[in-house]
């Protein structure tokens, strides 16, 4: 089954090209990586695809349906960059900042109490979080709090996850944390995933498919750049990813 499909997208600011005739596929149960530079457009594709904004050119649908008519956002989670920031003082426990995630887009909960006492327990086990259930979302480390985000993301079951930077600020040790259990929700339960990152040695093994965004262009890299990645620890500068004998245009 098709998740998300972008074809022939364009998108500017005023005439600033961000995104020039962009092509990615998404099928049930990839898992998938997307870098580039800071300012290439990887946020702005996030938007395209969440429906905050339209492309000029190009066709975007989630689950075979056009975005611009899609109403099953359910199925979609976000996990926004550095959320767990905007945690640090908010006088709520971690149970309680998981059951905003079983809000629809109206601000209704979607679920009845019983049953949104039953997801949240079982997000919380999913990310390891059950024993702070009570505590205060603030007495928690920044790697404990994205873990929280996770499991606000996971409580409406989705079928497709999508991560902006979400390691970005976290330690070593809570980074390896968060990347297991991405992969076991990827492996074991299924879930799609879309995952923006600059930390690309870091999660390179977590993924079937990797993309790159520089100049306006989203090109597939293919197993040859990754060794590199690996190997060398090569960054990326701009222009990097034109080596069409290195990638796959898409």
């Amino acid at each position: 089954m098709t998740i998300l499909e972008i074809k022939d997208v364009c998108f500017a600011y005023d005439r600033l090209e961000i995104l020039h005739q962009a092509n990615l596929r998404i099928e049930e149960g990839d898992f998938v990586l997307l870098q580039g530079p800071n300012g290439a457009g990887k946020s702005t594709l996030l938007k395209l695809i969440l429906g905050e904004l339209a492309p000029l050119k190009g066709h975007i649908s989630v689950f075979n349906t056009d975005v611009k008519i899609f109403k099953n956002w359910n199925q979609i989670s976000y996990v926004p960059q550095r959320g767990y920031d905007h945690l640090a003082h908010f006088p709520a426990t971690v149970s309680e900042i998981v059951a905003t995630g079983s809000y629809s887009r109206s601000g209704r909960f979607r679920f009845q109490s019983k049953k949104k006492e039953q997801r949240i327990g079982h997000a919380l086990e999913a990310v390891e979080m059950q024993p702070y259930a009570r505590r205060l979302i603030g007495e928690l480390s920044g790697g404990q709090r994205q873990r929280v985000l996770l499991a606000q993301a996971l409580i409406s079951n989705p079928k497709l996850l999508i991560l902006d930077e979400p390691v970005t600020g976290i330690d070593a040790t809570n980074t390896a944390t968060f990347y297991r259990l991405l992969q076991r929700l990827n492996k074991e339960e299924g879930l799609t995933v879309l995952m923006v990152t600059h930390d690309i040695l870091g999660a390179v093994d977590l993924a079937n498919k990797h993309f790159c965004i520089e100049e306006g262009n989203l090109l597939q890299l293919t197993p040859e750049v990754l060794e590199k990645e690996r190997l060398h620890r090569h960054v990326h500068t701009p222009g990097a990813c034109h080596d069409l004998d290195e990638l796959i245009s898409i």
